[in-house]
């Protein structure tokens, strides 16, 4: 089975990190690259969040609809760590994840993850055809 590194395509995938697995493996991963994913070696892959909107960077969050992103959590909205995070109005990813995400999954518009699972799915029929499975 593929083995599969999903990362948010943000500064978590800055020249610190790219740099030695482009290095490693031979790569062309950058913050701007488009591919749906990176066969690192044998069975281990990298997917990164896909490019939402036009924007050059992304997170999974970015995969929610704007909806999803405005339940409130104790009066307080989901906001990305960093410019313009307050603690006294705003939540986190794991609060999001957890207080949000989990108990709305019935509810909540899964269509901004399309573009993901396509990438996923083609992971897997890479992987498949390198095994040769049917």
């Amino acid at each position: 089975f593929p083995v599969i590194i999903l990362l948010d395509n943000d500064t978590v995938l800055s020249p610190k990190v790219a740099k030695p697995l482009n290095s490693h493996f031979g790569t062309s991963i950058s913050n701007a690259s488009t591919d749906p994913f990176f066969h690192l070696t044998e069975n281990l892959y990298l997917v990164k969040t896909p490019h939402v909107a036009g924007a050059p960077m992304s997170e999974i969050e970015d995969l929610f609809d704007a909806a999803t992103k405005t339940i409130p959590v104790e009066g307080k909205l989901f906001h990305r760590e960093g410019e313009g995070f307050d603690k006294a109005i705003h939540i986190s990813k794991a609060p999001f994840a957890h207080r949000v995400v989990r108990p709305h999954a019935n509810a909540i518009n899964w269509d901004g993850f399309t573009p993901l699972l396509e990438r996923l799915v083609a992971v897997l029929a890479d992987h498949a055809a390198k095994v040769g499975a049917p």
